[in-house]
C-alpha cells in the first residue's frame, strides 16, 4: 500500500487525522524519493526502534510481520547495543521537531531508508534528530488519543 509522503493518516479510519502525516508508505510498483539519509540518522533512528519500557514508538502491532514492500525480503530488523526489534509488524509514530504534529510511518521505513535509499522529507529526518531518548514517549497512547473520533 503506497500512501503519498505527507498525506494525512486515516489507516481504518473513517475520516483523515489532521495532525498525523504518513511517511514511508511504499510500494515496488511506484516510484519514491531516493537519496542518501546521512549514516547518524539512520543509527539514531535505529536506537529509537529498539527502545523498551519509557520510550515506545510502536503502535498497532500485528501477529505477524510483513515482507519488504520493494524487494520481498523477510525477517527485516533494526538492531542497536545488542538489542534489536523485528519490523514489518506495527507503525511507528514519531512527534514532529515542531511538536505539532506527528509522523506514521511502517516500522519498514528503517529497512528503505537504510537498504533502498529511500530519502524521506526533511520534516521527518528532523524528527528522528530532535527525538530525546532521555525522557519518556507511548507512541500507542498517543495514537489511542488522537484517532477518537475518527471512526
Amino acid at each position: 500500500m503506497q500512501l503519498e509522503d505527507r498525506s494525512k493518516y486515516r489507516n481504518y479510519l473513517r475520516t483523515p487525522v489532521e495532525t498525523v502525516l504518513n511517511i514511508g508508505w511504499l510500494s515496488s510498483e511506484q516510484d519514491y524519493s531516493k537519496g542518501q539519509v546521512d549514516s547518524a540518522i539512520i543509527e539514531k533512528f535505529a536506537q529509537i526502534l529498539v527502545q523498551d519500557g519509557a520510550i515506545d514508538v510502536h503502535v498497532n502491532w500485528e501477529r505477524s510481520f510483513d515482507k519488504c514492500a520493494l524487494s520481498g525480503k523477510e525477517n527485516v530488523f533494526a538492531s542497536h547495543g545488542g538489542r534489536r526489534v523485528w519490523l514489518g509488524g506495527s507503525e511507528v509514530w514519531l512527534p514532529a521537531a515542531s511538536g505539532s504534529e506527528y509522523f506514521a510511518s511502517p516500522s519498514l521505513v528503517y529497512h528503505y531508508m537504510k537498504n533502498h535509499q529511500y530519502l524521506p522529507p526533511r520534516e521527518f529526518l528532523d524528527a528522528i534528530e530532535a527525538f530525546d531518548l532521555t525522557g519518556t514517549y507511548n507512541a500507542q497512547k498517543t495514537y489511542l488519543q488522537l484517532i477518537k473520533g475518527h471512526f
